[in-house]
């Protein structure tokens, strides 16, 4: 067996590999599947664009996913008694679950009942692994309860934000980033979810080639059901779960670093709930009424969009990394500081959205 005894040289092999991979897999998904994998949507979904393309570039993230695994275990020298294989095996069984959710319900539009079943069936196979969110020490139970919410929120989250060329993409690739940049301020070059992310990362970059406006494919739930579902670790791992010496504070400092981390989701998922609702519809029929759209109905361009998405992601991962590594003790006094930013990009978003009250319905 050859190993890489370099991790900086074989991690940009691997991402060099993923980007090369990804963007092989979604030519060929232009060119051979056609309309196969354009999604046919209910009769009462409304879709910013309706251009009909193939919505299957997920299944690039995928391979990328397994390709980072694989690859890892091969050619990289790693301590085998530093592997958790339970949670490797949780990890790899839930991300393919949620794989497999969404290529169903790109091909058949599952019932919602199925995919909360399945959701909920990811959150507690996670549980059951150890992978979850260690807020109330105390509380066992409500730490439970909270990963349910948290992972089967982030996964509709996540399916919701994919309504425009780039979007989810981008968003995806700003909180693997933070990661890996924190990561990298700790050493930790030599673990599994380096590598691992780096290839998700290859694959993401690979796709954006063929999803940045105007898009030639989508990444269809088979991507956005996956990304959810890998995002909810990470988000449960290097966000909840950081550790800390200022226990009395902790709390704070875990609900803000995990709001700036997925703000955009976040904002988006809450903005859409409370328009809809409103106006007496389900939440999880699609509509042209995400953040994203009613940005466009004051005059940006989907590429102007794209990049203000990327501006804020960029930032936010900047002050993470100010706050986990740069600020040993942590005050209210931080806490509300970085507070006023989330909610201003929160605000600012959400205000935009109420401008447009008349524009839910078409484009």
């Amino acid at each position: 067996m050859i190993f890489i005894e370099s991790f900086w040289f074989g991690s940009i092999i691997i991402f060099t590999l993923s980007i090369f991979l990804s963007m092989g897999i979604n030519l060929f998904m232009l060119r051979y599947t056609g309309n196969i994998f354009s999604k046919k949507l209910p009769k009462n979904t409304v879709r910013f664009s309706t251009a009909r393309k193939p919505a299957i570039g997920g299944v690039s993230f995928f391979a990328c996913f397994l390709f980072g695994i694989i690859a890892y275990l091969l050619f990289f020298p790693y301590d085998r008694n530093s592997i958790n294989n339970i949670e490797i095996s949780a990890i790899i069984g839930t991300v393919s679950m949620g794989f497999i959710l969404g290529l169903y319900d790109d091909l058949k539009n599952s019932p919602v009942w199925v995919k909360f079943f399945i959701q909920f069936s990811i959150a507690g196979i996670l549980i059951a692994s150890g992978i979850s969110i260690e807020l109330f020490q105390a509380y066992p139970i409500l730490n439970y309860i909270l990963t349910f919410i948290w992972v089967v929120g982030i996964m509709n989250s996540i399916n919701m934000l994919d309504n425009m060329d780039a979007i989810t993409t981008i968003t995806s690739l700003s909180i693997f980033t933070t990661v890996l940049l924190l990561l990298g301020l700790k050493q930790d070059f030599q673990s599994l979810d380096f590598i691992m992310i780096i290839a998700i990362n290859g694959g993401l970059i690979g796709f954006l080639i063929y999803n940045w406006y105007p898009s030639k494919i989508y990444m269809g739930d088979v991507g956005s059901q996956f990304l959810g579902v890998i995002l909810a670790i990470v988000g449960i791992k290097y966000f909840w779960n950081f550790t800390d010496t200022n226990v009395l504070l902790v709390n704070s400092k875990q609900v803000i670093v995990l709001i700036m981390a997925f703000i955009l989701p976040i904002t988006d998922t809450t903005t859409v709930f409370y328009k809809r609702i409103a106006r007496g519809q389900s939440p999880f029929i699609g509509g042209a009424d995400h953040t994203t759209h009613h940005l466009s109905y004051i005059g940006l361009s989907v590429r102007q969009i794209g990049l203000l998405f990327l501006f804020i992601g960029i930032l936010s991962a900047l002050f993470i990394i100010v706050i986990l590594e740069f600020i040993p003790k942590w005050s209210y006094w931080h806490f509300f500081l970085f507070l006023a930013y989330v909610l201003t990009v929160f605000i600012s978003l959400f205000y935009i959205a109420q401008l447009n009250k008349n524009k839910n319905l078409k484009k």
